[in-house]
């Protein structure tokens, strides 16, 4: 289990530092919090193991997060101005 918990991660990481050259810096690091989300998602089947709600919701939660980072200016500011602020 413990061999294919670090091949997953390996992979993960390879991919990741493949796409961090197309990234913003804060970008990318908020991206990089799905790390553990997509080891667990990945190597759960692997080892038999049961994906949970308490699994995805913590999931759900932190895309959400990264949403709320990653989206552009103009989709934020022009969220703002339709609240009256």
């Amino acid at each position: 289990s413990m061999i294919i918990g670090a091949i997953t991660s390996a992979l993960i990481y390879v991919l990741w530092y493949i796409l961090i050259k197309e990234l913003a810096g804060v970008t990318s690091a908020v991206i990089q919090m799905l790390v553990p989300l997509i080891v667990v998602l990945s190597s759960a089947p692997l080892l038999g193991e049961k994906i949970t709600i308490r699994i995805l919701l913590a999931g759900s939660a932190m895309i959400f997060g990264i949403l709320l980072v990653t989206l552009p200016q103009e989709n934020k500011k022009g969220f703002s101005n339709k609240s009256g602020r």
